[in-house]
């Protein structure tokens, strides 16, 4: 669960500097962030994924869960809110469950 969290974190810097990111979202502070971090913390959530499962399935994993993570990402965006901070609220909820554990 961290490295699918730490994934879209690094997808939500990645479409924040698409053209098809909302205009009503874009603040300032996502667009003086370059993008390259978004590229680091894909990699970081890889390491996770390798570090945790090993080279083969760890390298599996990732390229199973980038994916919904960009999906989840672009979901957020075009619901309503409380339905956006529900969702968020459950991923946060499972992070914790995963690091407690």
């Amino acid at each position: 669960m961290t490295g699918f969290f730490i994934s879209m974190l690094g997808a939500l810097l990645f479409y924040s500097k698409s053209k098809y990111f909302p205009n009503n979202l874009k603040t300032p502070f996502l667009s003086k962030i370059p993008s390259w971090p978004g590229f680091l913390l894909l990699a970081v959530a890889g390491y996770i994924y390798y570090a945790t499962w090993g080279p083969a399935l760890g390298l599996l994993i990732f390229l199973t869960a980038v994916p919904p993570a960009y999906c989840v990402v672009c979901f957020l965006f075009n619901i309503r809110r409380s339905f956006a901070v529900s969702l968020l609220f459950i991923l946060v909820v499972f992070l914790s469950i995963d690091l407690l554990s």
